[in-house]
Formats: structure tokens, sequence, C-alpha cells
């Protein structure tokens, strides 16, 4: 596994698209709808993830998004019980994003996602 991005969760994302492109001082490189966006940055990114668009309720603010990347999504899932007694079902979001969470030793909610 190897680092992928970071998304932050939020309420409006008109809003947070300005102050991310404001503060970054760079525009968006992908945008679907009011579900996601994000920032590239060479090869790593931030995106931006509305929740409530897909039925969630993660909670909005004072949170980020660790997501690991994995060319084998089984092999990492099953790895990952060994380490961890908290690892969710494997999902798939759209057509070709499937991922799962695990949580570290510190209680800390990490994603890990194949696409």
């Amino acid at each position: 596994m190897k680092l992928d991005h970071i998304y932050l969760n939020v309420e409006s994302m008109d809003r947070a698209i300005k102050f991310w492109e404001e503060v970054l001082d760079q525009k968006i490189s992908s945008r679907n709808g009011e579900r996601w966006a994000n920032f590239s940055d060479n090869g790593f990114y931030l995106g931006l993830y509305s929740p409530t668009y897909d039925g969630e309720k993660n909670e909005v603010g004072n949170n980020i998004n660790l997501v690991l990347s994995s060319e084998n999504i089984k092999d990492d899932h099953d790895k990952l019980k060994t380490f961890s007694s908290s690892v969710t079902n494997i999902h798939t979001a759209g057509d070709n994003y499937k991922y799962f969470h695990f949580t570290d030793s510190e209680g800390n909610s990490i994603e890990v996602a194949q696409y």
C-alpha cells in the first residue's frame, strides 16, 4: 500500500472549492458535480467530498480522511484484518472505486481504495 490522497468532508462544494482555490492558489483539477472535487499535485491529491450526496452521515468539520492506495484490495483487506479488529467490508462506489475502512492503533479511521 502507498499514500494516495486525503479528503475533507464538506457541506457546500462550491464554498469549499472557492476557499481551497484561494488557499492553494490553483484551480480544481476535476469535479464530479456536488459529490467530489480534487486538487492534484504530483500524483497525490486533496479531495473535497460531500457525504450527504451519497446518503452518508460523515461528520463535517474538524476531520480529514487518509486514503491508502491498493493494487489488490482483497489481499490488503485480509492483511489488515490481522492488525485491526475494526475492518469494514469492501464496498464499491461508482463503476470501479472499491474501498474499505479500518481503525488504526489510535482510533483513527483509515480508508484503503483500489480504482
